[in-house]
């Protein structure tokens, strides 16, 4: 594969992995501690409590701590 078409292929993914920040939780808010620098939390589509790490990890703020 060439290299531009590997270019595109990257510029296009990124496009499609863009994140309002609605949908990412503030950990520090919450008190969540971090596996990395890197780590993010994203609002689980169809539900307003459970958020999923890019890591994996699953938390929920039903209790609002």
């Amino acid at each position: 594969m060439s290299y531009k078409k590997k270019a595109e292929q990257r510029k296009e993914f990124k496009e499609y992995l863009s994140i309002s920040d609605k949908l990412v939780l503030d950990t520090k808010k919450y008190g969540i501690g971090l596996i990395s620098e890197d780590e993010i939390f994203v609002l689980v589509n169809g539900t307003n409590n459970y958020w999923i790490s890019n890591y994996g990890r699953l938390v929920n703020n039903l209790r609002g701590n």
